[in-house]
């Protein structure tokens, strides 16, 4: 890293601030850049983490891909019939539309951004491993599914608003385009 009478410029860690920006306005954060420390892996700074969470997160951020992998789990092994999955991915989007306005909102004003995310995410997993699992065949307790289901849209609403709400904390509104 660069010291401060050396200016800013890019240097072989990765990007730093462009010459005429304003430096970091966090002391700490400065003083950690400067001296060249590692930062803890619990700080709630998510720079680090965002490129490899958007990476591993991109079939996660709606929970399509698992709704049509449990889906097609029900079909073959627990014998639902179409329309039982039809009611179920029905359930799924209205439920995640119907959450996006108010979990966007929350975001807006939330601190743990990233604590929300990763209970998102957990939370969406477990969901999606839970359904087969919790799942009688024909569809005998189909209203707990459909609970599920319900459970899992919403949960799948906080992954989009909370990424996109961490990003524009980090690049800010000029850089969000």
């Amino acid at each position: 890293m660069r010291s401060v009478e050396e200016g800013y410029g890019l240097s072989e860690d990765g990007p730093d601030y462009v010459r005429g920006d304003q430096p970091p306005s966090n002391q700490a954060q400065q003083t950690r850049e400067f001296n060249n420390e590692e930062q803890p892996w619990w700080d709630n700074d998510a720079r680090p983490i965002l490129p490899k969470v958007s990476f591993f997160m991109g079939d996660l951020r709606d929970g399509l891909a698992m709704v049509n992998m449990s889906s097609s789990f029900l079909m073959s092994s627990k014998k639902y019939t179409e329309k039982q999955i039809g009611i179920l991915f029905f359930v799924f989007g209205i439920s995640q539309v119907l959450s996006m306005a108010p979990v966007g909102y929350f975001f807006d004003y939330s601190n743990n951004k990233i604590r929300l995310v990763k209970f998102a995410s957990t939370a969406t997993v477990a969901i999606t491993l839970l359904t087969p699992l919790l799942a009688k065949p024909y569809g005998e307790n189909m209203a707990l599914i459909i609970f599920l289901r319900i459970i899992q849209g919403i949960t799948t609403s906080f992954l989009p608003s909370g990424l996109n709400g961490i990003t524009l904390g980090i690049v800010g509104s000029t850089g969000f385009t």
